[in-house]
C-alpha cells in the first residue's frame, strides 16, 4: 500500500511518503521468544552444573549438565531458524 500525498494546514505544507508495511504473524514472534527464553534458562543451568562438575566430579551431574547444555544449544538453533523465517 505505498502512498504519497500532501498535507495543507493553512500555510504549513508537508509532503509524506509511506512505504509498504509488512506484517509479521505475532505467533511466530512468540515462538521465537519462547525458544530464546528456554535457551537462556537451560544454558544458564547447564553452565552452573559445569562449575559444580569441575569442582566436585559426579557422573549424574555430568549427564545432567550435558542434557541442559544440549537442550540450550538446540533451542538457540530453533530460535535462529524462527528469527530468520520472520526476517524474510
Amino acid at each position: 500500500m505505498p502512498q504519497d500525498g500532501e498535507i495543507n494546514l493553512t500555510e504549513v505544507k508537508a509532503q509524506y511518503s509511506v512505504k509498504d508495511i509488512k506484517f509479521v504473524d505475532s505467533r511466530e514472534l512468540d515462538f521465537a521468544n519462547e525458544f530464546r527464553l528456554t535457551f537462556e534458562i537451560s544454558f544458564g543451568v547447564g553452565l552452573t552444573l559445569l562449575g559444580v562438575v569441575i569442582t566436585n566430579f559426579d557422573v549424574m551431574l555430568l549427564i545432567t549438565m550435558i542434557i541442559f547444555l544440549g537442550f540450550g544449544i538446540f533451542n538457540i538453533v530453533r530460535y535462529k531458524n524462527k528469527f530468520n523465517i520472520i526476517k524474510k
